[in-house]
């Protein structure tokens, strides 16, 4: 981590690396849990919420088939794809489709849900062969329970990890936290502005392209561009790319931004 981080600092904004790629199909959900960032009926108003919202529900999948038919070398410097949302990625009517193009395209990719719909895809989805796991977010142990039980025969389904949201531990099931937003001070595991750190490189190596094409990086809602209006190589490592990693790495003025309540970095300290 030390070595790439000097690469970074060396870069003028650049990386030379793989990254990971988030692609949010849908900001509705089948729940309204309490303590989501994004769904809560308890959220108040605040940028990030705001620019959320003026999204559309569902993205266009004849866009991102576009998109994904334009990746050129770029598919070559992406890691890995996860197809996700701030909601629930499986209540798209078109799920299926961007799974099969991410498949197509020989990316790996995973997927990240509540696990309520799974039961519908399952079986679909276990013929896919770039599909390297799904990642169930797990809010009670009725949902856990289920799961394991139907889904727990070897080399018969994908492979399933569990993401404890619940706020208790979980013997064997990696710990989630939940994050900080207006309104939600009583039901969150993280406080509003725990995050100190003094230098980030997550912008190098993580974007996502929201439901309208916009790309973005981190925890943020600084557009870099648009998806699908210009390919994906003409905007990775652009100019407002480079920019906005050089802030990062100083944490410095970043625009349109919530780096005091960003949980990535706890994934790797």
């Amino acid at each position: 981590m030390k070595l790439k981080k000097i690469l970074y600092s060396c870069s003028l904004g650049y990386t030379p690396l793989k990254f990971f790629l988030g692609i949010s199909i849908t900001n509705s959900c089948n729940r309204s849990c309490i303590f989501c960032l994004y769904q809560s009926p308890k959220l108040e108003s605040y940028p990030l919420l705001d620019w959320v919202r003026k999204q559309p529900k569902m993205m266009d999948i004849d866009k991102f088939e576009k998109s994904i038919s334009k990746l050129g070398w770029l598919r070559y410097m992406i890691r890995s794809i996860g197809l996700t949302g701030k909601g629930e990625p499986l209540l798209h009517p078109n799920f299926m489709r961007f799974c099969y193009a991410i498949n197509n395209a020989k990316i790996k990719f995973s997927i990240t849900t509540n696990g309520d719909l799974l039961e519908k895809f399952i079986n679909p989805l276990s013929e896919l062969e770039y599909l390297t796991f799904i990642r169930v977010s797990i809010y009670e142990l009725k949902t856990l329970n289920k799961i394991n039980k139907l889904y727990s025969k070897p080399n018969s389904y994908p492979n399933i990890i569990f993401h404890n949201m619940t706020g208790e531990h979980i013997n064997g099931i990696y710990e989630g936290f939940k994050l900080w937003s207006p309104g939600l001070d009583d039901y969150c595991t993280m406080p509003k502005g725990f995050n100190k750190i003094k230098s980030c490189t997550k912008s190098f190596s993580y974007l996502t392209i929201n439901p309208d094409g916009s790309i973005t990086t981190c925890n943020s809602f600084y557009e870099l561009g648009n998806a699908f209006e210009k390919p994906l190589y003409k905007i990775w490592n652009g100019f407002l790319h480079r920019k906005y990693n050089r802030l990062a790495l100083k944490m410095k003025n970043i625009p349109s931004s919530d780096c005091s309540n960003c949980g990535f970095n706890l994934y790797t300290k």
